[in-house]
């Protein structure tokens, strides 16, 4: 069964790269929708049934903090990610109850790592 992913970032490369690396793992596995701010991820959260969502933490107008607070007063059960160049240790202190926690120069293999894990734990 497809799981939909969905990924806030502001920058539009790091979404492409994110969306490719999960397409080119087979199109049959995730669906990547993208949100490059929290008013796009906040109407694909209302209408569409997200699996796990990607979060960059420093993002113009709403911030990532403040979007984590409106993802899980929306639905506290969506799997959240949060993906930052901030260490991880400063991710926590910041949201300190997603999922998990990504730093960006990691790679996209171990983010996938992290988004099986989130996923295999519903």
């Amino acid at each position: 069964m497809k799981k939909r992913v969905l990924i806030i970032d502001d920058e539009e490369g790091i979404r492409k790269n994110y969306k490719r690396f999960f397409h080119a793992l087979g199109p049959t596995l995730f669906e990547v929708i993208e949100a490059s701010n929290a008013i796009e991820a906040t109407n694909y959260i209302i209408r569409e049934k997200v699996d796990i969502i990607i979060l960059d933490i420093q993002m113009p107008n709403i911030d990532g903090q403040l979007m984590y607070e409106v993802i899980k007063e929306y639905n506290p059960d969506i799997k959240v990610i949060v993906a930052s160049v901030y260490p991880i240790d400063q991710q926590k202190r910041m949201i300190p109850f997603a999922s998990d926690y990504f730093d960006k120069s990691q790679g996209p293999t171990k983010l996938l790592e992290k988004v099986s894990q989130a996923l295999s734990a519903v």
